[in-house]
């Protein structure tokens, strides 16, 4: 009988964890969307949110957890797309080098998401671009490389 108990609980424990994981993935959605806005919208009162985000993203883009760094991603993407080279300054190479490392992931979600921020950084960083073209063009290389899995 009490063997029972424990299993149930147990469970409901697995089932409550699983439960806060996707409430914590839902929450990281709706932040990065939040910020991709914000970013949109107030290109100018942008410079301390990414200086403060700088302390924060190392922890997604690095987390072994794919939820995390698509999380991390994004925001980098969205900060190249809305903001640019004037805004991100000395933080322009660094994001493009992390958004050109997730090309490489194996992750398709990464790796897509990576592409679509290379193409944001040749479109909107002008020759601030020349610094990243040739690791753009190796990653991508990679990227199309990779064979598609079997669902396709």
């Amino acid at each position: 009988m009490q063997e029972e108990d424990e299993e149930d609980d147990d469970e409901d424990e697995a089932e409550m964890i699983k439960e806060e994981i996707k409430t914590e993935q839902a929450l990281q959605l709706s932040l990065g969307e939040f910020f991709g806005t914000l970013f949109k919208t107030h290109k100018s009162m942008s410079e301390q949110l990414v200086t403060d985000l700088f302390g924060l993203l190392p922890k997604y883009i690095t987390s072994e957890e794919k939820h995390k760094q698509k999380f991390g991603l994004y925001i980098l993407d969205d900060m190249v797309e809305f903001l640019g080279p004037d805004v991100l300054g000395q933080h322009f190479v660094e994001i493009g080098q992390q958004i050109i490392r997730f090309a490489l992931s194996e992750h398709e979600s990464l790796r897509q998401a990576a592409t679509y921020g290379i193409g944001q950084l040749a479109k909107h960083c002008g020759v601030h671009f020349q610094q990243l073209k040739q690791q753009s063009l190796e990653a991508l290389n990679h990227a199309i490389s990779v064979p598609l899995p079997a669902k396709y």
